[in-house]
């Protein structure tokens, strides 16, 4: 009976640790505050980017890279275009979008500059249908965003 309690335990830690191996490998990238939790948001895939650009005001450009375990966050819209040249050419690239993520101040040279990169690297989206990953921060008291990697 006290090795098959013992062998029921270590089964217990042992999952407990391949959950968190397994939660060590996602790429997290934003917090959603409610009134009765906070949930982390994580990337889907290896890659993504984000785009906050209000009329009139200055970007919050975001690149997230999980194999390389980095988010890197810009104003500088040639500096978001040069880390986006870096991801592998044919990457899967989650483009999030969602409740105030919005792309109105960014003008049409800057969105022909961000096509032709996306096409020239061949990056396609997560969804085929409407090319994003979509975050709703309706019900939320503050969304989070991180600029570095959490460990």
């Amino acid at each position: 009976m006290k090795t098959i309690l013992f062998v029921l335990i270590m089964l217990l830690a042992c999952a407990g640790c391949a959950r968190k191996l397994a939660e060590s490998n996602r790429l997290a990238i934003m917090e959603l505050v409610r009134k009765e939790s906070t949930e982390t948001v994580f990337l889907p895939n290896d890659y993504g980017f984000l785009i906050m650009w209000l009329d009139g005001k200055k970007p919050k450009l975001y690149l997230y890279n999980r194999p390389a375990n980095e988010i890197c966050m810009t104003s500088d819209f040639s500096v978001f275009l040069a880390g986006l040249e870096k991801f592998p050419s044919g990457a899967k690239v989650d483009r999030i979008r969602g409740c105030g993520i919005t792309e109105m101040g960014m003008g049409e040279d800057n969105k022909h500059r961000l096509y032709e990169i996306i096409k020239a690297k061949k990056l396609y989206f997560t969804d085929i249908d409407d090319g994003n990953f979509s975050v709703c921060s309706c019900e939320t008291s503050a969304v989070r965003m991180f600029t570095t990697v959490n460990n």
